[in-house]
């Protein structure tokens, strides 16, 4: 939740060095999204998640299951990240 009370999932994330992109799966209440983390998110060390819409009432946190595959220059992946967020 942002200060102005709008809705806007992020995730901090720390990605490996050497990592240039990235691969987010996200699965939340309303379906799986598919993100690319370009170089500019990783060296911020914040992924924002492609959530729509408003959760029901009766679920409070809309996150589910978080996969990401860090990759490096030459599209290898380096490490993966995955867990249960909310």
């Amino acid at each position: 939740m942002l200060p102005d009370g709008k809705f806007d999932p992020i995730l901090a994330i720390h990605p490996p060095a050497g990592a240039t992109s990235g691969d987010l799966t996200e699965v939340a209440f309303d379906g799986t999204h598919e993100v690319r983390l370009a170089s500019e998110e990783l060296g911020a060390g914040v992924a924002h998640l492609r959530l729509s819409g408003n959760p029901p009432v009766q679920q409070s946190v809309p996150v589910h299951t978080v996969l990401i595959v860090y990759r490096d220059a030459a599209g290898r992946p380096l490490d993966a990240l995955g867990g249960e967020f909310g």
